[in-house]
């Protein structure tokens, strides 16, 4: 702010503002993303703010339709991303609309003041991310590089015991699954920040990638070998209950070393491989040819997890392509949020402009952001109730600083001995979830009371003061109420089953590919299921969240199996047989696992039987086709059961 002073900005304030939303990011990458979407942010914003006011000057209701409706728009691009800093990137754009807009229709819709204002605007705003830029860089900067490396490692750990816990308690292995859940999109997102901090950072996050990538197959592979083992013989079940034992007692050592582990899961793929030859079983009945093939896919992959992690910031040769875990589609929720916002900008400028409150032009500024920014948040009217009592608390403390300060706040030394203090104080809440929103509405409201602005006069207006905090607390009110009205819709209904918040993704998976090089997308789509699992989690009870997270297994296990059937066919027949044997299979799985159309689904096997071409029907008693079937036809029977 001083440095805004210096370079003779009316409103330093906005610099400050805009220090203090980059510095809500706690890393190098994070501020650095962060204060590059505020730049594009704030230019594209006022461009189009100034194209706005430029056509509009002379109607303030076409005004008002305008604003609302980039607003709406901006709410609905921020909707669709876990990034907080694209949040914030929509939230900037609409700040500067509105400020470009709304500014000059009480100082003059001339275009030297349109253009002055969004001079002040945008040039106030780039010397506070340039600013926030140089420090975060120069002063004890914290990387995103070392937390993404604990997070993969941590992934990688979580792999392992889901490896050990597929022959187990089903609550135990649950538990495990959500914890795993939340740790691959932990590393999603820190991946997503470390590419922002050069060549070792992107590095980093493509290798983070490759080892979620692996980590997305190790839960179908554990769903589908806890699946076969509970199909297995005594004998079948002794066996791998002794391999996984094995396991098991690596899981302690094998972060401290991965050498160890991957020297014991080399040793037992070689067991495995020569031991299934004479261990499988009729129909995957006992150690069957996939609960063999799955284990040593199992015990490969961790092996190569642990191996990548280790080479985290290396480029491999012949590594697997990484996956980015991208945020399932909301279209309901985000036409609501971009709705919910073009009412209340809609409104708040009908109010202001109708009532003609000059100094309350804020009541459309401020509350506006708050709506895209907690769009996605749980419980936004609670946390709005909070902003709102912060905004009052802040009027009272700011009140005293800008009687003392007489109006006159461009003699820095005086601003920095009155209004530092106060303001550090309210600062200090941020760090803590519990007084967050206290902290947010307190420092707002503090800012806009003091208002420090490069002026020379000595003048006093305490109603101006008062009146520009004031509507934003009006404002944050009519807001928590407009969430009331207009709330976010929930994953799943009260009678909705858990099953159908994955048809999407599902019907995606589904879709027939004729190249076999495809698993690619259906660990996109799983990864999509995991991504609305951990959502839908965070918002139901805890039995609510067994049964989510049961309905999740069955959609991944069904998948994986459903994707390596049609891989294995597509390299084994014409892609044409391939297609018209595969469709009516897969329509007929997905009617009965999400709508329950069919009792029984025709096994493939039987439909290779039934085609023409004799290479089709050599391939109907294969066991890998036979057990594919044994083990679909459970997950559909399991839910056929609870359906009932």
């Amino acid at each position: 702010m001083i440095i805004a002073f210096l370079m003779n900005f009316e409103h330093p304030v906005w610099a400050m503002i805009t220090g203090l939303i980059s510095f809500f990011a706690p890393d190098q990458g994070q501020v650095v993303k962060k204060c590059l979407y505020q730049c594009i942010s704030t230019i594209v914003g006022g461009v189009a703010g100034l194209l706005l006011a430029s056509l509009t000057a002379q109607s303030p209701f076409f005004a008002a339709i305008g604003l609302a409706f980039l607003v709406a728009i901006a709410s609905a691009l921020s909707y669709h991303s876990r990034d907080a800093n694209y949040t914030f990137c929509f939230a900037i754009f609409s700040v500067t609309v509105a400020i470009v807009v709304m500014v000059p229709v009480f100082i003059g819709t001339s275009s030297e003041t349109i253009a002055e204002v969004f001079i002040d605007r945008v040039g106030t705003v780039l010397a506070g991310v340039v600013w926030v830029s140089l420090v975060s860089t120069a002063l004890w900067p914290k990387f995103n590089l070392e937390s993404l490396k604990k997070a993969s490692g941590n992934l990688a750990v979580s792999a392992l015991k889901i490896g050990c816990l597929f022959t187990g308690d089903e609550r135990v292995f649950k538990d495990q699954i959500h914890a795993l859940f939340g740790s691959l999109i932990a590393c999603e997102d820190l991946a997503s920040h470390c590419t922002m901090e050069g060549v070792r950072g992107k590095r980093t996050a493509k290798g983070a990638r490759e080892v979620n990538r692996m980590v997305v197959d190790v839960v179908a592979i554990a769903y589908a070998l806890r699946r076969a083992y509970s199909a297995a013989t005594p004998a079948g079940r002794q066996f791998v209950s002794t391999e996984i034992a094995g396991l098991a007692r690596q899981t302690e050592s094998a972060a401290a070393d991965p050498a160890r582990l991957g020297s014991f899961l080399r040793d037992r793929i070689d067991a495995l491989k020569a031991e299934s030859a004479t261990r499988n079983g009729p129909d995957g009945a006992g150690f069957g040819q996939i609960m063999s093939e799955d284990l040593i896919n199992l015990f490969g992959l961790l092996g190569k997890i642990f191996e990548r992690h280790g080479k985290l910031e290396q480029d491999v040769k012949d590594a697997p392509v990484g996956i980015v875990v991208r945020r399932h589609l909301q279209i309901r929720n985000t036409l609501v949020n971009g709705f919910r916002s073009f009412l209340y900008c809609l409104a708040a400028f009908g109010v202001w402009y109708s009532t003609g409150w000059v100094y309350g032009f804020l009541i459309v500024v401020v509350p506006t952001v708050l709506s895209i920014v907690l769009g996605k948040a749980p419980h936004q009217e609670v946390l709005l109730k909070k902003i709102a009592i912060g905004v009052g608390v802040g009027i009272v403390a700011g009140l005293p600083v800008y009687v003392l300060l007489a109006g006159a706040p461009s003699a820095v030394e005086l601003l920095v001995v009155t209004a530092a203090p106060a303001l550090f104080i309210g600062l200090l809440g941020l760090s803590r979830l519990d007084s967050f929103a206290y902290s947010l509405g307190y420092a707002l409201s503090y800012l806009i009371v003091v208002l420090p602005m490069n002026s020379h006069e000595v003048t006093l207006n305490v109603s101006f003061a008062v009146e520009r905090s004031l509507c934003v607390g009006v404002g944050t009110i009519l807001l928590a109420i407009l969430f009331v009205i207009l709330p976010r819709t929930p994953f799943l209904g009260r009678d909705t089953r858990s099953e159908q918040a994955f048809q999407g993704e599902m019907k995606r998976a589904f879709r027939s590919r004729p190249d076999p090089s495809h698993l690619a997308d259906w660990h996109r789509e799983i990864a999509l299921i995991v991504d609305k699992a951990v959502s839908i989690c965070a918002e139901v009870d805890a039995a609510r969240k067994t049964d989510v997270l049961r309905a999740a297994g069955r959609c991944i296990s069904v998948v994986w199996q459903v994707a390596r059937v049609e891989s294995w066919l597509e390299k084994r027949v014409d892609a044409g047989q391939s297609a018209s044997l595969l469709k009516p299979w897969k329509v007929e799985i997905l009617d009965t696992f999400v709508k329950g159309r069919h009792s029984i689904v025709k096994p493939l096997s039987n439909r290779l039987a039934e085609a023409s071409a004799p290479e089709c029907r050599r391939l109907a008693m294969d066991r890998f086709v036979v057990e594919h079937d044994y083990l679909i036809g459970q997950v559909l029977e399991e839910r056929s059961q609870e359906q009932k």
